[in-house]
């Protein structure tokens, strides 16, 4: 009996700029990704230029250092050209049915190919540039080559994938795509999964008494460090006990602070860090992040997955990681630390309130922000590409002795 192809059947090639099976890549993002596709298809075959992208930060850390401007070298005519042509070959040798392509605008919108394609990322060139500080100052060059790469990418993707709906209105309003053919999905905790609460965590220590505020961040100015400060500051002289822990980058002057435990920069590839931060996930009562300039900061998906509510604003893409009301509360940029105060001493004090939203965390990442949930739809989207691509057709129709196996497939990427 005839069928039609199943995701199952599917040969992918993961696309991507850094090396995917790196935490190193995306923040780790890329490594959870390529996790959470493997299981889907029949194989999975990464394809990066790691090496190339490491030569072109160090480009643009050399420019930084002899003229104090920055500028980012992946989005460079020539990186472009030589990712592509590289990354070219590996897919002609791999032969997927479909490419799914993770955050490499440069590499796809010169990539000579026609198999279909899923294109995955955060955030596009333009929004990032209106989000980030460093992103504002870039050269002509290099903001006309971001554009043109990034329009690229977008217009030849069969299917597009975002973490947002920030970044799926910059696609449609800056580029002109079809919102038909965006799907938003928000990314998952990038921990070990048998670090993750298999259930709803119980509270540990009473919130009344003392709240357990946690605050993870490596760029203390950009994550509205001292904005959680004063939050915390203002808590106690409410009333209301509050202890801020703190995981990352943190200056001394707020280590010594009486109401704040620094837990110093854990290292998540390092096991007994990742263990370690999953503790102070489990000891703590609420989430906080005011970040000022964030595509999809990741740590939301890993608070929620211990059933923290997170306090932060209104940025970049941060809505999407934590709907308002359900999954923490959301502010609107400019808001003071005594009204953010006011409204966590108020959910302390109704303690169902904070149950409430404890709950509800933890079914928003059980239920929506985890990486089965992503890479599942992805893969969906990569079969539909295929379909569209290739109508009509069924697995039993097709040679399989034409076809590379799931070992040649995996073997191309040598």
């Amino acid at each position: 009996m005839e069928c039609g192809v199943t995701v199952q059947k599917l040969r992918v090639a993961l696309v991507s700029a850094s090396d995917p099976s790196s935490t190193a890549g995306f923040s780790g993002t890329l490594l959870s990704a390529y996790r959470a596709l493997q299981p889907q298809f029949e194989a999975l075959v990464p394809i990066h230029v790691d090496l190339l992208l490491k030569v072109s930060a160090k480009l643009s850390g050399l420019r930084r250092r002899l003229t104090g401007r920055h500028a980012n070298y992946y989005f460079h005519p020539l990186f472009s050209a030589v990712a592509a042509r590289l990354v070219g070959r590996a897919v002609r040798a791999a032969r997927p049915d479909v490419i799914v392509c993770v955050a490499a605008s440069s590499v796809l919108s010169r990539l000579k190919t026609d198999v279909p394609i899923v294109y995955c990322t955060d955030g596009t060139f333009q929004s990032l540039t209106r989000l980030y500080p460093k992103w504002r100052g870039l050269p002509r060059w290099n903001v006309e080559n971001g554009n043109t790469a990034e329009a690229r990418s977008l217009d030849r993707a069969s299917a597009i994938v975002v973490s947002s709906n920030w970044a799926r209105d910059s696609a449609v309003d800056d580029y002109g795509i079809d919102p038909a053919k965006i799907a938003i999905l928000p990314y998952g905790p990038n921990l070990r999964a048998d670090l993750l609460p298999p259930a709803e965590p119980p509270v540990i220590g009473d919130p009344a008494r003392e709240l357990q505020l946690l605050y993870v961040g490596l760029d203390w100015q950009r994550k509205g460090g001292d904005f959680a400060v004063d939050v915390v500051r203002l808590l106690n002289e409410m009333g209301c006990a509050t202890r801020l822990n703190l995981v990352g980058r943190v200056p001394d002057r707020v280590a010594a602070l009486p109401f704040v435990t620094w837990h110093g920069s854990l290292n998540k590839d390092v096991p007994a860090e990742a263990e370690r931060m999953a503790d102070i996930y489990r000891h703590a009562h609420m989430f906080i992040l005011p970040t000022i300039a964030d595509a999809t900061p990741v740590v939301f998906s890993e608070a929620a997955a211990f059933a923290l509510p997170a306090i932060t604003f209104d940025v970049g893409g941060v809505a999407s990681a934590v709907p308002h009301g359900r999954s923490g509360l959301v502010f609107p940029m400019g808001t003071d630390p005594a009204t953010v105060a006011r409204d966590i001493a108020d959910i302390v004090a109704r303690g169902d309130r904070l149950a409430a939203l404890r709950a509800s965390s933890y079914s928003w990442s059980r239920d929506v922000a985890n990486w089965s949930h992503w890479g599942a739809a992805v893969a969906e989207l990569a079969l539909e590409a295929y379909r569209r691509a290739r109508p009509g057709e069924a697995v039993s129709g097709e040679d399989e002795d034409e076809r590379p196996s799931a070992a040649a497939f995996a073997l191309a990427r040598k």
